[in-house]
């Protein structure tokens, strides 16, 4: 028996006979296995152990052989060891530094777990499996590195160390398994070498400072939750190769860009759900599933596009993306499922496929934006609150020959439809809507055919005011509120009806152009300059004000050249200036009508039947009082004139 505060030479004695007051525990070199538990729960090992050395001859480490020595602050594993057994060192809290060397072929599930002195890790190039929570809770682990070689890093191996600043998963490594590296709070770097095949399942998970990564070509799977929580992770590059990200797998990041590669087919359950900054999203063709609530609360995507191999639109794919503007809906799509676009308030159109047959329950509900759909002839319900809350809508209407069943509440609190349509009987209100107006019904419908059936209409339609169907619109509001921003059925129009139509308004006091306005895709430059210049420009040729023409020809044709901004304020100077103009012009107006009168007045009361001098006509000019400008006057000038 030991002396209290010696060294005592361990060479394989039974658990029993080893002190408990020993200080420091020499292991003899004929040792080849220190067996399971050997120093497990030693009052000694917890309170006095303050280095344990080990010679060359030792092979392995039993399980928990040194678990809970908490005093423990520095061991040098020599090369002869192959094997650390499960819980060896677990909860040695005063261990700082741990040397490995070549030789260690396995460290096994929760050997070194709740080392939480420990300050870094170099793993030996020998080394081909780290077993599970081999490393988790090593609270103050800063550096970990690996080599080539390593095969297996197992799930949970490194949780909760959240110290650690960057990573680099060697290439050997084809599956980083389930929650591996998860809530490593100070990871900003990671690098995932070629040859890491599969991502698992919340592997790198509420890394909260994490700021890109970039996949290599050999990535084939991002597992759910993979990177869920990565609160400052903005930057993600996608690689060829790639067919799957899991549920949840950027659910919460702060991804501003995505682009998919071809080889992606699937995007799982909120897979970049509440990505809030996420506001450009690119997808490939080869998408044949994205699975419900995908983008849920996206706030900043503006416009997407739906790959042609979607047949079914799931619960909750774009509910909550408030910024949400225009989605172009391919061929194919057959179903639009529960809640699918609600509350998308700023969706303004929408134009489904000819293969729709099915809106369900919500889809646009409090779509409060939401003022022209284009529904197929071939749709075959629209459930409950289908379009509920949806307030603007009014550019709406089937196909006369449809037989689609509409639920009683599908259009429950849009009060522009109830307005137009007091008592609303579904299909049968929508149906009839374009019954005596051939011309709305064409630009509704916009289809490759339009164009050419308008040239007809021109025949006898050209020349006539446009005037209002049921629902207060001409055809200049529908085809300006939908999503056929077609160059060609705008030009037709203006054949059809040269008149001002940039300033007319609706029941609701919206021009077309208010329409267009709210509208962010780049096709509507074209139609906005070609509906500012056949209007507000051929009106100053009316008003006979050509010297100003220039002036809005040059700011007609910078429109949209710097932004979504500034075209809006650019079109906001070209109303001033009209302005301006009108009022100019009234003032001219109205000085020569009231002028005229007096003169008029004058001539009447003369018995000589003599035309007045030109200090007479200048007398009855002031006498007029038509120095003084009356505002907005100019409408009812043009009409008297």
């Amino acid at each position: 028996m030991a002396e209290r505060g010696t060294l005592f030479r361990y060479n394989g004695q039974p658990k029993e006979e080893i002190p408990t007051e020993a200080t420091q525990i020499v292991v003899d070199s004929s040792v080849c296995e220190i067996p399971d538990d050997t120093f497990n729960d030693r009052r000694f090992l917890i309170e006095i152990l303050f280095e344990v050395k080990l010679v060359k001859g030792l092979v392995s480490i039993g399980s928990g052989a040194f678990a809970g020595c908490s005093a423990l602050a520095e061991i040098s594993i020599p090369a002869t060891v192959t094997n650390i057994g499960d819980n060896a060192f677990e909860n040695c809290t005063a261990l700082r530094n741990l040397k490995l060397q070549n030789g260690l072929n396995e460290i096994c599930e929760e050997a070194f777990a709740n080392c939480s002195s420990l300050l870094q890790l170099f793993v030996p190039e020998t080394v081909e499996t780290i077993g599970q929570s081999a490393f988790q809770d090593c609270r103050s682990l800063v550096l970990v590195e690996f080599c080539e070689g390593l095969l297996e890093i197992g799930p949970m191996a490194f949780a909760d160390c959240a110290s650690i600043e960057s990573l680099k998963i060697p290439g050997t490594v084809e599956i980083v398994e389930d929650a591996s590296f998860t809530s490593c709070a100070s990871v900003t770097q990671l690098e995932l070498m070629e040859g890491v095949k599969i991502l698992g399942v919340a592997c790198f998970a509420n890394c909260f400072n994490l700021t890109m990564v970039s996949f290599p070509e050999s990535i084939e799977t991002i597992g759910e939750e993979a990177f869920l929580s990565c609160q400052l992770l903005s930057e993600v590059t996608f690689n060829e190769g790639l067919t799957e990200i899991g549920g949840e797998a950027f659910g919460y990041c702060a991804i501003t860009f995505v682009s998919t590669p071809s080889t992606l087919t699937r995007i799982g359950v909120s897979a970049f759900r509440c990505c809030k900054h996420l506001a450009t999203v690119h997808l490939k063709d080869a998408i044949n599933e994205i699975d419900s609530n995908a983008f849920e609360y996206c706030e900043k995507l503006s416009e997407m596009s739906i790959p042609p191999l979607i047949h079914v639109l799931r619960s909750g794919i774009f509910n909550g993306c408030r910024s949400i503007v225009q989605v172009q809906l391919m061929e194919g799509l057959r179903e639009i499922l529960y809640a699918a676009f609600q509350s998308c308030r700023a969706l303004r159109a929408v134009s489904l496929p000819s293969s729709v047959e099915f809106i369900g329950k919500g889809a646009f509900r409090n779509c409060t934006s939401l003022v022209s759909v284009e529904l197929p002839e071939q749709l075959e319900e629209i459930e409950s609150q289908a379009f509920g809350n949806c307030f603007s809508l009014t550019n709406i209407a089937l196909d006369k020959n449809s037989h689609c069943i509409v639920d009683k509440d599908a259009f429950m609190g849009c009060t522009l439809l109830e307005e137009f349509f007091p008592l609303f009987s579904g299909s049968s209100m929508l149906m009839r809507r374009f019954q005596g107006f051939s011309v709305h019904g064409l630009c509704h419908q916009a289809t490759k055919t339009t164009t050419q059936q308008l040239m007809g209409a021109n025949q006898t339609c050209r020349g006539v005011i446009p005037i209002r169907d049921a629902f207060g619109m001409t055809p200049f509001h529908i085809l300006s509120s939908s999503g056929s921003l077609r160059l060609d059925l705008f030009r037709a129009l203006f054949d059809i009806f040269p008149s001002h139509v940039a300033c007319q308004r609706n029941e609701q006091n919206k021009s077309p152009m208010d329409y267009l306005r709210t509208n962010s895709s780049h096709e509507v430059i074209s139609v906005m300059q070609l509906v500012l210049r056949e209007s507000m420009l051929k009106r100053l040729d009316q008003w006979g004000l050509r010297q100003w023409k220039l002036d809005l020809c040059s700011l007609v044709n910078s429109i949209g050249t710097e932004g979504d901004k500034n075209r809006n304020c650019c079109i906001d100077e070209i109303y001033s200036k009209m302005a301006s103009y009108e009022l100019l012009e009234s003032t001219s107006l109205l000085e020569q009508r009231l002028w005229l009168d007096r003169i008029l007045q004058k001539s009447t009361n003369e018995s000589t039947g003599e035309s007045l001098s030109s200090e007479a006509r200048e007398a009855c000019r002031i006498g007029s009082g038509a120095s003084v400008v009356i505002p907005n006057i100019l409408q009812f000038m043009v009409s008297a004139s």
